[in-house]
């Protein structure tokens, strides 16, 4: 089980997560691994240029990733929430608000994927299993609020033409104090932790996410590193989306997984891509398997990727 570097997002400014719907109401409060990736390429190349970042997805699309990174979950105080795995619960299963949750604290993770039970246990706000202990260490940072909230504020919009106003909504995540996002990364090379480190500092001061002209999307960085998952078994728990390869699809058979529809626009410009299913994160797979980086999109001067490989937390069966 090796160290795992940790990149904490203490917001600045709320962040607008785009999901699927009709208009921009609709917000996540996880960022998927293939928004980040793609975050983090445009960030590449704004801080080391068009050829720097050419080599990095060289190296991606050659299978030879230099790192791997996992989504983006909440963290509340010192508390890293991790996706709850679709199987494994052992002692907790039968309980409704489990069952609702869709977090757990990383104590607990580390009893599910371990084959260990669970039994001193509390669901806080927000939906995340946390040990009783863990609710009452943050329990001043969300006594008064719930350590995210979901809203959808008014926007005004004019008609260049007619100068009629309108209203439309965008939905937008705000973090508690003391609250905010992180993600995991695995660094294959180590050598490419300063320019990533540098590149989540830009994005820091750009903004992340959507209606970052509107100042959404800001954050500050800190970093550390955590143990997640087990050295033993053969399974493992999905921490980002992954796109199975083709010689991979038949290994899920024994697997415990959802999937998730990944669609969207080529960045500001007018070009669909190509929507693809994904195994979201949670899903219990095969240890072997890798994902893959796709082509949702072939333009005249050049392809645009999505980003589904795993990054896995190993997971052994109930003892």
């Amino acid at each position: 089980m090796p160290d795992l570097d940790l990149f904490r997002m203490h917001p600045a400014s709320a962040i607008h997560i785009g999901e699927r719907g009709v208009g921009m109401e609709s917000t996540s409060k996880v960022m998927h691994s293939d928004t980040l990736f793609g975050a983090i390429c445009w960030a590449w190349k704004l801080l080391h240029g068009e050829d720097e970042l050419a080599d990095l997805l060289g190296r991606f699309l050659r299978g030879d990733p230099p790192f791997l990174i996992s989504s983006a979950f909440p963290f509340v105080g010192d508390l890293c929430l991790l996706p709850k795995p679709l199987a494994g619960l052992k002692g907790i299963e039968s309980d409704k608000k489990v069952r609702k949750a869709w977090l757990v604290s990383h104590s607990i993770f580390q009893r599910i994927v371990n084959g260990k039970e669970v039994t001193d246990y509390t669901v806080m706000a927000g939906g995340a299993v946390v040990t009783p202990e863990e609710a009452l260490s943050v329990e001043d940072l969300i006594e008064m609020s719930p350590p995210w909230t979901a809203t959808e504020p008014p926007h005004v919009s004019l008609d260049r033409v007619t100068m009629q106003s309108g209203i439309y909504h965008v939905g937008e995540v705000r973090f508690a104090a003391g609250c905010g996002l992180y993600m995991l990364v695995d660094f294959i090379d180590k050598s490419f932790r300063k320019m990533l480190e540098g590149a989540m500092r830009l994005l820091g001061d750009e903004g992340i996410g959507g209606e970052r002209s509107c100042g959404r999307g800001l954050f500050s960085l800190e970093r550390g590193s955590i143990k997640v998952g087990s050295d033993d078994g053969n399974l493992a728990v999905l921490l980002s989306l992954c796109r199975p390869g083709r010689n991979e699809v038949d290994a899920l058979s024994a697997s415990s997984y959802d999937l998730v529809l990944r669609r969207g626009w080529a960045g500001a410009s007018s070009h669909r891509k190509r929507g693809i299913r994904m195994l979201s994160e949670g899903s219990i797979v095969p240890r072997s398997i890798r994902g893959s980086i796709v082509d949702v999109l072939s333009l005249d001067d050049r392809s645009v990727y999505s980003y589904g490989l795993a990054l896995k937390a190993g997971m052994r069966g109930a003892e």
